[in-house]
């Protein structure tokens, strides 16, 4: 998977309206298009991802990073805390 297809599912996970577009499309739609499905989901994922960027003021290029940045910074904190304390507890055979 490339930055731009990561970067476009960190987007989509927060903006459900944009991933239900690029689902929706359907072998028929690529077959008028002239072109195979993936090309036209990739078409469309750079456009979403383009427009989001003009919106935002920065290049394609600096949402993508910014994208990813902001998804590895998540993935170093524990969403559910709670989760972390009770995993430990676990581990050490305590009680909460």
């Amino acid at each position: 998977m490339d930055d731009t297809a990561l970067a476009y599912m960190i987007f989509a996970a927060d903006h459900p309206d944009a991933l239900a577009q690029v689902q929706a499309l359907s072998e028929a739609e690529a077959l008028e298009a002239g072109e195979p499905l993936s090309a036209l989901r990739d078409t469309m994922v750079v456009q979403t991802l383009t427009a989001e960027a003009n919106k935002r003021g920065v290049s394609l290029n600096g949402l993508v990073q910014a994208l990813i940045r902001k998804s590895d910074v998540e993935d170093e904190d524990p969403s559910v805390p709670g989760l972390e304390k009770y995993n430990r507890m676990r581990d050490f055979n305590t009680s909460p």
